[in-house]
Order: C-alpha cells, then sequence, then structure tokens
C-alpha cells in the first residue's frame, strides 16, 4: 500500500481520513474501507434487498477495476484479490521508505 500514491481514489482516501480522524491511515485503515463498500454495494444489488450469501459471493467475485482506497483491483473465481500493485519497502533510519528509492 503506497500511501503517497498519485492515483486518485488513494489521494482522495488518505486526504478524507486525515480530515476524519486527524491522523494518517495504513494499510488495514484502507482495506477495511474498501472491504465495506465492496460489501455495500453488493447488498444495493441484492435481489428484493434481501441478503442471500451466495449472491452476495457471486456479486463480490463479479468485482472488476475496483478503484478503492487501497488501489485497483478484481476479485477473481476463487475470492482472492488479482492485479493488485504491491510494493516492497524496506527500514531506513526507523521508517518505512520504497525499496525502489533506495536502489
Amino acid at each position: 500500500y503506497d500511501v503517497e500514491s498519485g492515483e486518485e481514489n488513494i489521494k482522495n482516501f488518505v486526504e478524507k481520513y486525515k480530515t476524519q480522524f486527524g491522523q494518517d491511515n495504513d494499510l488495514v485503515a484502507a482495506h477495511a474501507y474498501d472491504s465495506v463498500y465492496l460489501l455495500a454495494n453488493c447488498f444495493e444489488k441484492a435481489e428484493n434487498n434481501l441478503i442471500n450469501v451466495d449472491e452476495i459471493k457471486h456479486c463480490l467475485y463479479q468485482t472488476k477495476d475496483y478503484r478503492g482506497a487501497s488501489g485497483v483491483f478484481d476479485i477473481d473465481g476463487n475470492g482472492d484479490s488479482v492485479r493488485k500493485a504491491f510494493i516492497l519497502k524496506t527500514v531506513r533510519d526507523g521508517k518505512f521508505v520504497k525499496l525502489r528509492d533506495q536502489l
């Protein structure tokens, strides 16, 4: 998770989180935010507003090109997040920094 990403979806989340809570967010906050919004979206699509586990599961598995707080990703037929970028980091002077920046 790159809190310094230039992606609009991430930048918007970072700014809103800081405004709301007065501190920087982390990977857990971004993933929790995405999880709630993905589930809410599937609940809204539920037929007759009745929540059926299989229907929600199918909806989640159809997620493509989701632009969330943690980045852009799809969810495959196994329920796994795919096409999600990752960053290698290392610790320098007690802080996490992108490994690429250190090479």
